[in-house]
């Protein structure tokens, strides 16, 4: 018997990657197959009506030998109601099966579920390796209506994104689907195989070290999978997640970890992203760029190939320096690693797309600022934008400093610290005496300028010292806390300049408002040894972050007690080590001339680096430049509030997108606006005003609207 005809079967001999699909004609994809002719294709012409179960069958052969590469052959016909050999080609490859009494039942209508299963079993026999326990475990609102036997189909085909479910969260199973839905979903299937062998084919792969442009011994990809769009967990939709190592020339340095994303459906564009204290730990670059709004995609779900570093070391400690006694891990550590990163994803970007990117990003901040700064100041080349949120600009000088704050908070069996009471006593008269400066009270200081001449030393002198100056408890602060707090709250001078004629390091936010929640001064007056530190407890996080520094970067005496330290004794180290470590260089015309652009972000109450530093970068920039020709091609947003990310004013905005905004269109973001991702006040909007300005409150309308404030000049 024949096969009803509704319409026209124009059977070429294969599937897709023709312009019939979007993810094929405006993004970049992934080379297909060997063997494979974009020109080939099979189209169903349909007049609407439903597809029918003969030419479901017929539409699964033609994808299950496009796929396997294979041609099924069969002289045998089980059925009784149809001699049609492309549905005797299924039952024979396993994907169809009769209904009853040796019949097919070639024109009954086909729902959802059904022809879900036909493809779910075109993957299950012609892919090497399939592994249908990759479906998500997504209950959908009409999961009783899915068929036992369609239920892992249908979880599968919606983990790849072929079958979606509506904004009620149903799969709607019994649905029927007319012939160009199903070809639209045999043809995301063809994508998804053409990602998942391209994908494989880097597993394993080993580049030599003529691929990285400094010295190496080359790279092995250490694996390389395919992560389906709605698995479990993933908000970045389909990419190849590559994981690798770069190995060193010392065979007593470590590898450099690394992670590169690769999407399936690609924006041709770059994001490596940074780390943070002393690194140590993988970016993986599934994560936001800093300050990422919730509402905006992930980079990856946006299309960048994003990828990042370990920098070369492993420690699962917050602060550990310990690297530093290798060489070239240490070098790692202060760039290297970055340029030889970058150019492993660029040789893979390059061979998976056959394409080179035509943007290419840098984000981070804290450390992963100072390695945005680094990459414009040594391969101005190689990036297109970078953004650097409270960037550490000179490394060596911050944990010198933390070191001598430690100093000042242990001195004396520890008489100078200043316990958790004794801060919030501080820091509640500074937001008593500044929170209102901008206009409203609501936790934020925002006129920080005016803050720093109402509040100052002389203030806590003579407001909160203890009667004779001896500590009598948690109401007050002793003569020696008052030096600590003098200590911290001024600018730490040297003996000697260090690169750049810098001598100093600016003074922190502790007469600020300064955000101390994690980076606080300890809970006990006497430190461990070495100082342990985390966000919740143990000692100062200046003292480990200085110690580790002392130990491991300067003295490389492990045993060395740092709370003695004096910089001077070892000058010669610590210059060295400015030169390798700072990134504080305003020599960046190279970057300028290339068409760079630069979003740089300071937090005005860090607690752990004080935007100070930012601040006097900028303005270094500003006096190499001049105003004029710094405007086109960096950005300074200094905002109230925003701590090392966190603070009173957790600061999200969409930066990656002003870059490349600016970057493609050259269109520079002037204001932006922030939005507070702190639980008590999320949601809340301040702009992010371009530095020296600052958000003042216009005296009426919603004090929690962005609307209501004015940029204004100090």
């Amino acid at each position: 018997m024949k096969t009803k005809k509704r319409c026209t079967l124009l059977l070429t001999m294969a599937l897709l990657v023709s312009s019939v699909s979007p993810m094929f004609s405006s993004v970049g994809f992934a080379e297909a197959p060997a063997g494979d002719d974009p020109a080939s294709t099979v189209k169903l012409e349909s007049d609407g009506a439903p597809v029918q179960r003969g030419e479901a069958a017929k539409l699964a052969v033609r994808l299950y030998e496009r796929i396997s590469g294979k041609t099924i052959h069969t002289d045998h016909n089980p059925f009784t109601d149809t001699d049609d050999v492309e549905i005797n080609k299924a039952h024979s490859a396993g994907i169809v099966m009769g209904i009853e009494d040796g019949k097919f039942g070639p024109d009954a209508v086909v729902s959802k579920q059904e022809l879900s299963t036909m493809l779910y079993r075109v993957m299950e026999n012609a892919i090497d390796g399939f592994d249908g326990d990759q479906a998500n475990q997504r209950i959908f609102a009409d999961k009783e209506e899915i068929a036992g036997w369609a239920e892992l189909p249908v979880r599968y085909l919606h983990t790849l994104g072929v079958v979606k479910a509506d904004s009620s969260e149903k799969v709607n199973p019994h649905v029927k689907l007319d012939l160009q839905e199903a070809n639209d979903l045999a043809e995301r299937i063809y994508g998804f195989t053409v990602a998942r062998n391209a994908c494989s084919k880097l597993d394993g792969r080993i580049l030599p070290a003529s691929d990285i442009r400094l010295p190496t011994s080359g790279a092995t990809i250490q694996s390389a999978s395919l992560v389906l769009e709605n698995e479990e967990s993933n908000v970045n939709g389909e990419f190849c997640k590559v994981l690798g190592a770069i190995h060193p020339v010392d065979q007593n340095a470590p590898d450099i970890l690394f992670e590169i994303n690769l999407p399936t459906q690609w924006n041709h564009k770059t994001l490596q992203l940074g780390g943070g204290g002393f690194n140590g730990t993988l970016i993986t670059g599934l994560g936001g760029t800093p300050g990422q709004m919730s509402s905006v995609p992930m980079p990856l779900k946006q299309g960048y190939v994003t990828f990042g570093s370990d920098s070369g070391h492993q420690s699962t400690v917050a602060f550990d320096a310990s690297f530093g006694l290798n060489k070239e891990a240490l070098n790692n550590f202060a760039g290297d690693q970055l340029k030889k990163t970058y150019d492993v994803a660029i040789t893979l970007v390059k061979n998976h797309y056959g394409k080179a990117p035509e943007q290419k990003y840098f984000a981070g901040s804290s450390e992963g600022g100072r390695e945005a700064l680094t990459v414009v100041q040594r391969w101005p080349g190689d990036y297109d934008g970078v953004i650097a949120f409270y960037p550490v600009v000179h490394l060596m000088l911050l944990h010198l400093t933390d070191n001598q704050y430690a100093q000042a908070l242990y001195a004396n069996d520890g008489a100078g610290w200043l316990n958790p009471e004794k801060y919030k006593l501080l820091n509640d008269a500074v937001y008593q005496a500044c929170d209102g400066l901008d206009g409203v009270v609501d936790g934020i200081i925002g006129d920080v300028k005016t803050c720093s001449e109402t509040f100052t030393i002389k203030t806590v002198e003579n407001t909160l010292r203890c009667p004779d100056g001896a500590d009598t408890g948690n109401d007050c602060l002793s003569d020696a806390q008052i030096h600590t707090v003098r200590v911290m709250s001024s600018p730490m001078p040297y003996d000697f300049t260090f690169n750049n004629g810098v001598d100093s390091f600016p003074q922190s936010t502790i007469l600020l408002g300064g955000d101390k929640s994690a980076f606080h001064l300890g809970t006990r007056p006497v430190p461990a040894k070495p100082p342990m530190w985390t966000p919740v407890g143990g000692d100062a996080f200046h003292a480990a972050s200085g110690d580790t520094n002392v130990r491991y970067l300067v003295t490389q005496d492990p045993s060395f007690d740092s709370l003695t330290f004096d910089p001077n004794t070892y000058k010669e180290r610590i210059m060295e080590l400015s030169e390798l470590l700072n990134s504080n260089s305003p020599k960046i015309e190279s970057f300028k001339e290339q068409g760079g652009k630069i979003i740089l972000v300071g937090a005005l109450a860090d607690g752990g680096v004080s935007p100070f530093n930012t601040i006097n970068y900028y303005e270094g920039l500003e006096k190499e430049f001049g105003k004029t020709s710094l405007d086109p091609f960096v950005r300074f947003y200094a905002i109230p509030g925003y701590g090392h990310g966190t603070g009173p004013f957790t600061a999200t905005m969409d930066t990656l997108g002003a870059l490349d905004k600016w970057v493609v269109t050259n269109e520079a973001p002037d204001q932006l606006v922030a939005t507070d991702a702190n639980k008590n006040t999320v949601g809340r909007t301040r702009p992010a005003c371009r530095y020296p300005e600052w958000p003042k409150y216009n005296g009426s309308g919603d004090v929690n609207a962005a609307e209501s404030y004015t940029c204004t000049k100090p």
